[in-house]
């Protein structure tokens, strides 16, 4: 059974599973990190085999994720303990974590990988990290919940759509 298409539900229901669920492929092995506020802890997961090979620990509700360009670090962001855990993406062991605010529910990290960047829904805010240091570098306010971040191609801004604002 795949973990992540639930068996009984109609293709809308599927897609509104889906938008609660973050996963990010790796470019350098074929598995999916993945993460749903329903599921204590994310999941690695082989490809194509569809198989889980690991159950990694991290706060609650793990719902923001984004992987380094370089694949060997994934960042989980948790809406119910508002922290961020920095994964080692080989031994599948967490490395640090962050009180990042209240309610991180979006995550992505620049190009290089040196900053991550997660919006907090209810603060209204992003917090700024240096991915190497650990340290908040900014806490930023944006508009009405944030609550998912891109970075533009060229990777010179960050993007952060508010549910309910016009920001």
């Amino acid at each position: 059974m795949n973990p992540y298409k639930p068996p009984g539900l109609n293709r809308l229901q599927r897609m509104q599973f889906l938008v609660k669920m973050a996963a990010v492929v790796s470019t350098v092995s074929p598995v999916i990190h993945a993460t749903a506020q329903e599921v204590a802890n994310p999941d690695v997961t082989t490809l194509p085999r569809n198989k889980v090979v690991a159950t990694i620990s991290v706060g609650q509700g793990p719902n923001a994720i984004a992987v380094s360009p370089d694949s060997s670090e994934v960042f989980v962001g948790c809406v119910t303990s508002g922290d961020v855990y920095a994964i080692n993406a080989i031994t599948n062991s967490v490395i640090a974590s962050v009180p990042v605010g209240t309610s991180p529910t979006g995550a992505a990290l620049s190009k290089d990988g040196a900053t991550g960047y997660l919006s907090n829904l209810t603060a209204r805010t992003v917090t700024v990290v240096g991915t190497g240091s650990g340290n908040i570098v900014a806490t930023l306010t944006v508009g009405t919940t944030p609550e998912y971040l891109a970075i533009s191609p060229d990777g010179t801004q960050v993007w952060v759509p508010n549910t309910g604002s016009t920001k």
